[in-house]
């Protein structure tokens, strides 16, 4: 089902009602918005993955910029890329790998 929305009106709805959305087709500016308020749902950019998906190629990329300044610092998360390199894997089929990073995520997260 193919939904034409306005963005201001869809960035509301996809904020108060985001389950009703699996895939979202948009231009890179809307969905540079749309992607950095929904990833703050979750945490913020620094966490949420990002992937372009298309029928014959698949890129996976951190939702956020480079921070070159903070190299070293200890003061950015790399959640993000990380995550994005597990839907890789998954996208791959090496399920296995994905679920290790996964779990070391999540018992990374749990000992803070």
């Amino acid at each position: 089902i193919v939904k034409d929305v306005i963005a201001d009106a869809f960035l509301q709805q996809i904020l108060l009602r985001p389950a009703e959305y699996d895939v979202i087709a948009t231009l890179n500016l809307n969905g540079d918005y749309i992607s950095d308020a929904l990833a703050a749902q979750v945490g913020g950019i620094g966490i949420a993955p990002g992937a372009n998906l298309s029928d014959s190629v698949a890129m996976f990329e951190a939702t956020h910029g480079t921070a070159p300044k903070y190299a070293g610092k200890d003061y950015v998360n790399p959640g993000s890329e990380i995550l994005s390199a597990e839907m890789m894997l998954r996208h791959m089929g090496w399920t296995e790998a994905a679920d290790l990073i996964i779990s070391s995520m999540e018992k990374s997260i749990l000992s803070k």
